[in-house]
């Protein structure tokens, strides 16, 4: 490995396009033996300098899939390689593919350690701009510094990694909302469903959100609940989905990521921790295609109009009704 040449880009916007291409062709040959596929490695994180190819996991439920997976991909032009010292992790290999940008393509149970380091690390950084910045200027400098030798530039980089790792344990990070999130979400729900009587006490009342409410969200392929996590605790949410504007000839062909909630726990507003799940949010939907980002605001509630303006929305246009039909 030392002699290989080591080349570290500024941060591309092209690379979430690419991880799409790569990810809709495993998808249309994996189908439901692929539980989800995530874009980890740097060129996942926005702002963030990287080598300019594209780390993929595809997650499978267990090893029992993983001959059926090893078929498939093969089929598509992909090589089993083994898990290279990797326990729950298979590496895969490809020749050609031209049409694609270069990756590196694992496969990954669902309970790999590797697969949730990956992914811990990766929504670490998508939360915290600083240390974006802090391991972008050290991965540039470890390039100039190492051109030629990339056990070196591993070995330059290497505290920086650690120091975030001991930052991860002690702040909180935005990932995949799971079962385990369902009684703090219930909470945070309540907050909202309380905000919506208050606002228009006409149309909400306080309601219950059930498991089944909730699975249903996490078993859909359009739609997710992206929470800030504090030591394993749901403490602020985003329900996004994934909504194609109608066909209609007078509209554009375009996809909308939809946020259907957003909360923070009352006592940890005012910290920067809603505009973080926001980011999280628009990635989320650059990850999905989406062209633009929309959402909802009680008239009333001026505080929620303030903080959706500080992140870039604007109103576009007015919902008006009639409360009586005489």
């Amino acid at each position: 490995m030392g002699n290989k040449r080591v080349v570290v880009m500024p941060y591309d916007e092209a690379w979430a396009d690419d991880f799409i291409k790569i990810r809709d062709e495993i998808k249309e040959a994996l189908g439901e033996l692929a539980l989800r596929i995530e874009h980890v490695g740097s060129t996942s994180v926005r702002g963030l300098s990287a080598k300019p190819i594209i780390d993929i996991d595809v997650v499978i439920r267990d090893r029992q899939a993983l001959e059926k997976v090893i078929s498939a991909l093969a089929e598509i032009g992909y090589r089993h390689e083994g898990d290279l010292g990797i326990a729950g992790r298979e590496a895969f290999k490809y020749d050609g593919k031209e049409h694609l940008r270069k990756h590196h393509l694992y496969v990954c149970t669902r309970d790999c350690a590797e697969l949730k380091r990956h992914i811990a690390f990766r929504d670490y950084l998508r939360s915290h701009p600083e240390a974006v910045c802090e391991y972008s200027r050290i991965k540039e400098e470890g390039a100039k510094l190492y051109p030629d030798d990339m056990d070196k530039y591993i070995e330059y980089k290497s505290p920086l990694i650690q120091q975030i790792y001991e930052k991860m344990n002690t702040a909180f990070l935005i990932r995949k909302a799971d079962a385990n999130d369902i009684p703090a979400l219930r909470i945070l729900y309540r907050l909202l469903e309380e905000d919506g009587v208050r606002y228009q006490p006409d149309h909400f009342v306080i309601g219950e959100r059930t498991d089944e409410f909730f699975r249903g969200i996490f078993d859909s392929d359009t739609q997710d609940i992206l929470v800030a996590d504090i030591d394993g605790e749901a403490i602020g949410f985003v329900h996004c989905m994934i909504i194609p504007q109608k066909k209609v000839s007078c509209l554009k062909p375009q996809t909308v990521v939809y946020l259907q909630d957003l909360c923070v726990r009352e006592d940890m507003r005012n910290k920067g921790i809603g505009s973080v799940i926001m980011r999280a949010a628009k990635d989320y939907g650059k990850e999905k295609g989406a062209d633009f980002i929309r959402t909802q605001v009680f008239p009333g509630n001026v505080d929620g109009m303030r903080f959706y303006e500080r992140n870039g929305f604007c109103e576009m246009m007015k919902t008006i009704e009639c409360q009586s039909l005489d």
